[in-house]
């Protein structure tokens, strides 16, 4: 028994497409007998005659890759575009650069390595780019200020 025309029918009355229409096996006979479309209409309310789901695209996969993300993972070079600046700005790593520079000189200054007077030398070097990270600094002080 073919109820391809039947389909077609309860598609446009359920508004989707032909292959989301589902037809109850067991009351094939009760579709075939159906002519019209309010007879169509009452096997759509008698649950005979099923609207199926739509397919969507699954999250899963994606979900794991961000999870991964978060731990810091998925970040190698393949995976990056744009340029250096472009994911961190240059401003960013400025800030993070002199703030760091700058905790290094306080507890020198702390510790009595620097006094007020090289202290101070020392800051306006960090401030022009001299003093590039912390490391170098203490090896800048090491070099250059002797006690």
């Amino acid at each position: 028994m073919n109820l391809r025309s039947k389909k077609t029918i309860a598609a446009k009355l359920l508004k989707c497409g032909v292959h989301r229409v589902w037809f109850d096996p067991e009351d094939n006979e009760k579709i075939s007998k159906a002519l019209t479309n309010l007879d169509n209409q009452k096997l759509i309310n008698e649950k005979i005659i099923v609207k199926k789901r739509k397919k969507g695209v699954s999250r899963a996969r994606a979900n794991i890759h961000l999870i991964q993300k978060k731990k810091g993972l998925q970040k190698g070079e393949g995976r990056r575009k744009g340029k250096k600046g472009a994911r961190t700005g240059r401003k960013e790593a400025w800030i993070k650069q002199i703030r760091a520079v700058r905790k290094e000189l306080l507890s020198l200054k702390q510790k009595n390595v620097l006094d007020k007077k090289e202290y101070r030398k020392m800051y306006r070097l960090g401030c022009g780019g001299v003093l590039k990270s912390r490391s170098y600094t203490r090896m800048y002080v090491k070099k250059f200020i002797k006690k």
